[in-house]
């Protein structure tokens, strides 16, 4: 009987190697009693409390006020500078139409 030639794996049997290898670490986990389940539920009631409390307001604590207020600054920016924009283009079309009538009339 010849040697294994273990270069020639396919890439198959790689992936069968490493799931084969996650399943008996997970085993061998269980049989030591370290599913890490109780670190898990730990953070799942973590995360629980955090996406269920609520202010006076009925505003979940993720919603802080320094957020609330970027937002909204940003949004009077934008605000403003589409404001900005609209009102420079109504005052060149309302000057255009003079030029026009002081180059036609000359």
């Amino acid at each position: 009987m010849e040697p294994t030639d273990w270069t020639q794996l396919g890439l198959g049997a790689v992936v069968a190697l490493l799931v084969l290898r996650e399943v008996f670490g997970f085993v061998l986990k269980m049989k030591k009693g370290e599913n890490g389940t109780g670190e898990m539920a730990g953070h799942v009631h973590h995360l629980y409390k955090q996406h269920t409390q609520t202010d006076a307001h009925g505003v979940p604590p993720l919603v802080s006020m320094r957020i609330t207020m970027a937002a909204i600054e940003k949004t009077q920016e934008k605000q403003t500078e589409i404001l900005d924009r609209i009102t420079r283009i109504l005052d060149e079309m309302r000057h255009k139409p003079r030029e026009r009538v002081r180059s036609g009339g000359g």
